[in-house]
């Protein structure tokens, strides 16, 4: 939902805004100034159920697959801070660190987002290349808006690693990932699994071992889990919630490493685990009102909270950013005086006025702040990279990185090509620097 009552919105996005509740957790755009997780909805109880995957290979033929013993399996634990290993007992995510590479934080890319930076951690492309520039936007172009239920290949751009590796004769799966389920010029992972109807946590973990137990099992897999961005969204990146959070998705993680273990695997098997973003404490004596500087019924306002992008309706933007001057605690720009390394200019889905609030601040307005006591509780994301706060995880186990080592952060950007080295495939052009990564591979 948005600031529906406090600023224009596009038809498309009101639309949005309206039909939200029927859709699950994982798939409506979080609103715009208050802490919603992104969580898939509640896992179905039935311990029997079996997965429906749909399947979609462009090249079966009756041709072999490519020979390779390279196995990559990808984990993202979504909202996973970088400080949250210290503070609670992790066992499965310990013994990965031990025997394998832990970095100091993975830097997520702007803006800190769920489907923004999970989609550039696959093409190794910012938001502004790949074109999923936030959870929900509007494209001036196609005269359209996007939500987390769109899968249509006019979305997303550039080239996921499982595309790249199915193109070169690899097996890719995909237990859960944001542009899985897209159509990429008539190629598909080999299978895959929909965000709708949602799968409990040990269901997905059965699934990528179902997999790994087929006559040809996949060189790559993902898999997704949401439990501690939800916590941290409700109760905060401080609270017991998370910590049990923290075990829960440890747990599941158990549960895959016993698994490769029980079928001699794991020693076989590079696995990667990931988050896509931190998390802040929001707090309503931390709420800045553009309201004061500016009239917002004059704008598209299409994101609030941690951001604010803004369009002006006249498509005049004289003297937007003077009345924005003065945002305390917020700093405003346009192409002219943006900082170069949000790497966000303005385009077809990104208005030409950003501004960003200060790490653990929130803007807003008067209107739905004073109709809506829960708008900046919890905590929230979607901050620049440079908040330490934003910075989630990065560790990794497997014949192929190094052994008990640490490094320094990096960005998201980079993990593409370290992906497609770990598979021994070529990628895709892509904004990543493999020398970014190469401190995590084994010589």
């Amino acid at each position: 939902m948005t600031h529906a009552s406090a600023s224009r919105i596009r038809p498309g996005l009101r639309a949005i805004a309206s039909v939200a509740l029927l859709w699950t957790a994982c798939r409506t755009p979080p609103p715009a100034a208050e802490s919603t997780p992104t969580d898939p909805a509640p896992q179905a109880d039935d311990p029997t159920e079996r997965l429906d995957t749909d399947t979609s290979d462009p090249t079966d033929s009756g041709s072999r697959w490519a020979e390779s013993d390279r196995t990559l399996i990808l984990v993202s634990l979504d909202g996973v801070r970088w400080d949250y290993l210290d503070r609670v007992e992790t066992p499965a995510l310990d013994r990965l660190i031990a025997e394998g590479v832990r970095a100091e934080g993975l830097i997520p890319v702007f803006p800190s987002k769920t489907f923004p930076n999970h989609f550039t951690q696959v093409t190794g492309l910012y938001p502004a290349e790949h074109g999923i520039v936030g959870n929900s936007f509007w494209d001036e172009d196609l005269q359209d808006s996007f939500d987390m239920s769109e899968t249509g290949s006019e979305w997303w751009g550039g080239e996921p690693i499982w595309i790249t590796a199915a193109k070169q004769g690899l097996r890719a799966t995909t237990m859960y990932w944001p542009g899985s389920e897209t159509d990429y010029d008539g190629w598909h992972p080999d299978a895959w699994v929909p965000f709708d109807p949602p799968v409990r946590n040990d269901k997905r973990v059965e699934q990528v071992l179902e997999w790994l137990d087929e006559p040809q099992p996949p060189h790559f897999a993902t898999l997704y889990f949401s439990d501690v961005d939800g916590a941290g969204h409700s109760y905060g990146p401080d609270s017991p919630e998370v910590d049990s959070a923290m075990r829960t998705v440890d747990d599941m993680l158990q549960r895959l490493i016993d698994g490769l273990e029980e079928r001699g695997k794991l020693d076989a098997v590079d696995l990667v685990v990931v988050s896509d973003h931190g998390m802040t404490q929001l707090s309503r004596d931390r709420a800045i009102f553009l309201d004061d500087h500016v009239t917002i019924d004059d704008f598209w306002i299409a994101a609030w909270g941690a951001y604010a992008t803004l369009d002006p309706i006249d498509g005049d933007a004289t003297g937007v950013l003077e009345a924005l001057a003065d945002l305390p605690h917020a700093s405003c720009s346009d192409d002219a005086t943006r900082p170069a390394e949000l790497q966000f200019p303005s385009g077809s889905r990104i208005p030409p006025i950003l501004c960003t609030a200060e790490n653990g601040w929130g803007i807003t307005s008067h209107e739905w702040f004073d109709t809506h006591p829960d708008d900046l509780t919890g905590a929230t994301h979607g901050f620049v990279p440079t908040a330490r706060d934003m910075h989630g995880v990065f560790v990794a186990r497997g014949p192929h990185v190094q052994n008990g080592v640490n490094v320094p952060a990096f960005s998201s950007v980079h993990l593409y090509e370290l992906f497609a080295e770990l598979l021994q495939i070529t990628p895709a052009p892509n904004s990543g620097d493999p020398a970014q990564t190469q401190a995590v591979l084994l010589r």
